[in-house]
């Protein structure tokens, strides 16, 4: 019998997903960092005194970023990034 189409280095359809999903979620963060750093160097080296502006900036900030960990969370089995550990499957 023939062997499929795929040799043993192609991934199956759940692995490109996942490598899809994390370089979509890689990209989408990278953007973030970019924008966030220059907001912040904006606010902080830019003006004299602390700018009112940091305030939702830092809570922005804050949300997004767990945003992001709750959603790399879910494309790893398990994981639970508030206890920063992987959880082991019940038997």
């Amino acid at each position: 019998m023939e062997q499929p189409l795929g040799t043993e280095s192609a991934w199956p359809l759940d692995q490109w997903d996942r490598k899809i999903t994390e370089g979509h979620v890689r990209s989408r963060l990278m953007q973030t960092v970019t924008i966030h750093h220059a907001m912040f160097e904006k606010l902080l080296f830019q003006q004299q005194t602390l700018a009112v502006e940091l305030v939702p900036l830092l809570e922005d900030v804050a949300q997004t970023y767990l945003r992001f960990s709750k959603e790399i969370g879910l494309h790893h089995d398990g994981f639970d990034p508030r206890l920063n550990t992987i959880r082991k499957p019940e038997s």
